[in-house]
C-alpha cells in the first residue's frame, strides 16, 4: 500500500450534530482544510462510522499496530457518553494507541458542558481517559460564529496541534512486537501468557459475584411484584404502592451499589490490561512459536472467548432486567437511585465486553 498522509477518525453522535444543525461535521471539515493549508498534505477524514469506507479503514488501523498515523478525535458530550457505539470506538482506539505508545493520537474535544467530565469522583473509564488526555475545550467556542476570528483561530490551533503530533509520530521508531529469539524469549512469552490467564481468572470471579448480586435483586423484584398485587387487592391505592416501592428500593440499594462497584472494577482492570493483551496476541501471531508456547497461546485465546461470552451474558441480563423495571423507575423517584446504579454497572460491563470481544476477534484473526 502506498504511504500517504495521516488518517483522522471523527467520532461523534449524529444526534448531537443534528441538534447543532450540522456544525460538528463542519468543524471536522474546517480542521481538515486547515491541516492541508498548513502542510500541503491531505488529512484523510472519516466522519460517518456507518459508511463502508470508515469500517474498512478503521479495521485496518485497529488490526495493524504498524499502520500509518491515524488520529482519533471524539467529540465529547453527554450524549456521546451514553452512546454504546461511540464508547466502543473510543476504547478500541485507545487500546490500540496505548499498545504502540501513541496516546497523543487520541485528541478529545470537550464540545459541550459534560458534568461527568468535571466530576473528579466519576468511575466512568472513558471519562477518566478523557481527563488524563490533553483535551480541547470547545464549550464556549461552540457558541461563537464560525466565521469569527476567535473560532477560526481555534480551528487553526487544533490543526497545528495535529501537525505537531504528526511530526513527533513520524520521528518515532516503529514499535517492536517481537521478543528476542531463543529460550529467554520463549520463557518471557510463557510468563506473559500465564499472567494474562491469571487476570482472566480474577475477572471470572468478579463476573460470578456480579451474577450473585443480580440474583438477589431478581428475587427481591419477584417478591415486591407480589406485594404490589396484594396491596392493589386490598385497595391500598397510590399510598400502598409507594410503600412497596420504598421497601423495594431499600432492599436493592446494597446489591445495586455492589453491581456498580464490581462492574467498574471489572472495566478498570480489563481496560488497563488492554495494551498488554493486544501485544501478547500480536506477538503470538508474529513469532515462530514452539509447540508448547503455541498450545499456551491457543489456550489463552479459548479462555478469552469464554470470558467474552460470560461478560456479554451478564450485560444482557442486567439490560433485560432494567428494561422490565423501566415502568417501575417512572412510578416513583425512590427507585431511581438504585436503578441508576444498575445502569452504571451495565455501562461498565458493556465497556469491558467491547474490549474483551476485540481480544477474541484479534486472537481468531488469521495472521
Amino acid at each position: 500500500m502506498t504511504i500517504t498522509g495521516p488518517i483522522c477518525f471523527w467520532s461523534y453522535t449524529h444526534r448531537d450534530d443534528s441538534l447543532e444543525n450540522g456544525r460538528i461535521r463542519r468543524l471536522a471539515t474546517s480542521i481538515s482544510n486547515e491541516y492541508e493549508i498548513l502542510t500541503g498534505e491531505t488529512l484523510e477524514l472519516f466522519v460517518d462510522n456507518t459508511a463502508i469506507a470508515w469500517g474498512d479503514r478503521w479495521r485496518s488501523v485497529i488490526n495493524d499496530a504498524l499502520t500509518r498515523t491515524a488520529f482519533f478525535i471524539p467529540v465529547i458530550t453527554p450524549l456521546y457518553l451514553r452512546s454504546i457505539e461511540c464508547r466502543r470506538e473510543f476504547l478500541e482506539f485507545s487500546g490500540r494507541a496505548k499498545s504502540v505508545g501513541s496516546m497523543e493520537l487520541l485528541l478529545p474535544i470537550l464540545y459541550s458542558p459534560t458534568p461527568a467530565v468535571e466530576d473528579s469522583g466519576s468511575e466512568d473509564e472513558i471519562v477518566r481517559l478523557v481527563r488524563e488526555t490533553q483535551r480541547e475545550d470547545w464549550t464556549s467556542l461552540r457558541l461563537a460564529d464560525e466565521a469569527s476570528e476567535k473560532y477560526r483561530t481555534a480551528v487553526h490551533q487544533l490543526a497545528a496541534r495535529l501537525v505537531e503530533v504528526m511530526a513527533a509520530e513520524t520521528a518515532k521508531p516503529l514499535p517492536e512486537l517481537r521478543n528476542d529469539e531463543g529460550e529467554e524469549g520463549e520463557s518471557g512469552f510463557l510468563d506473559d501468557v500465564a499472567e494474562a490467564e491469571e487476570n482472566v481468572e480474577s475477572w471470572q470471579a468478579i463476573l460470578s459475584d456480579l451474577s450473585e448480586e443480580l440474583q438477589k435483586i431478581q428475587v427481591t423484584t419477584v417478591n415486591s411484584t407480589e406485594r404490589l398485587h396484594q396491596s392493589d387487592k386490598r385497595g391500598g391505592g397510590a399510598r400502598g404502592r409507594l410503600a412497596v416501592l420504598k421497601h423495594f428500593a431499600d432492599s436493592i440499594a446494597t446489591p445495586s451499589q455492589r453491581i456498580s462497584e464490581l462492574g467498574h472494577e471489572f472495566a478498570r482492570s480489563v481496560i488497563a490490561s488492554d495494551p498488554g493483551v493486544r501485544q501478547l496476541v500480536l506477538r503470538s501471531k508474529a513469532e515462530a512459536l514452539t509447540p508448547k508456547s503455541k498450545e499456551q497461546a491457543e489456550s489463552l485465546a479459548a479462555t478469552i472467548t469464554k470470558l467474552a461470552s460470560m461478560s456479554q451474558r451478564m450485560a444482557d441480563g442486567v439490560e433485560e432486567f432494567l428494561r422490565q423495571l423501566s415502568k417501575g423507575d417512572g412510578l416513583s423517584r425512590v427507585t431511581r437511585t438504585p436503578l441508576g446504579q444498575l445502569r452504571m454497572g451495565m455501562s461498565a460491563l458493556t465497556d469491558a465486553n467491547a474490549v474483551i470481544s476485540e481480544w477474541g476477534r484479534l486472537a481468531r484473526q488469521t495472521p
